[in-house]
């Protein structure tokens, strides 16, 4: 099976285990804000793939419906945040399961599209929005530089006053 990029049409073939995110080291490194770091994992498991979320921020959507693991299909629609892939098989492979309605993909698209204004919107992170998806030792020390920054805040305040 593969996975072809719905804009650009760049097709990925599946095999053991794909990485998808936005760091260098990912499999399938998806260079957009609404990707994780590190946002699903794809991998094979007794002859069939399955698609994991990795606790991302915006999610994976398996033909229009927000799931943490499951199955993947011939014919699957699999959205990582606002970036969408058709499932392809193989040459000769069976295409018989049933794909999302037209009402279903139009639900899908409109979903995306309402994540991808979000994404552009000014109310989105800057950058430490995936806080859960950094280690713990990172998390303490964006925690304690925060105190940090607060205890000097306070400190020139009271120098103003």
């Amino acid at each position: 099976m593969k996975l072809r990029h719905r804009e650009t049409g760049q097709e990925t073939k599946l095999g053991g285990s794909l990485l998808v995110g936005r760091l260098p080291e990912c499999d399938l490194k998806l260079d957009d804000g609404s990707i994780s770091r590190r946002h699903a994992q794809v991998s094979a498991q007794s002859g069939s793939f399955f698609v994991k979320d990795l606790d991302s921020s915006n999610g994976v959507l398996h033909n229009g419906r927000r799931v943490k693991e499951c199955q993947l299909h011939p014919g699957d629609l699999l959205t990582f945040g606002v970036v969408a892939f058709d499932v392809v098989g193989e040459e000769g492979e069976s295409e018989s399961v049933p794909t999302s309605s037209p009402v279903e993909a139009s639900s899908s698209d409109r979903a995306r599209e309402r994540m991808r204004a979000e994404a552009r919107s000014s109310r989105r992170s800057s950058g430490l929005g995936d806080l859960n998806q950094l280690s713990g030792g990172m998390q303490l020390m964006v925690g304690a530089l925060s105190l940090v920054f607060l205890w000097g805040l306070i400190q020139v305040l009271r120098f103003l006053i």
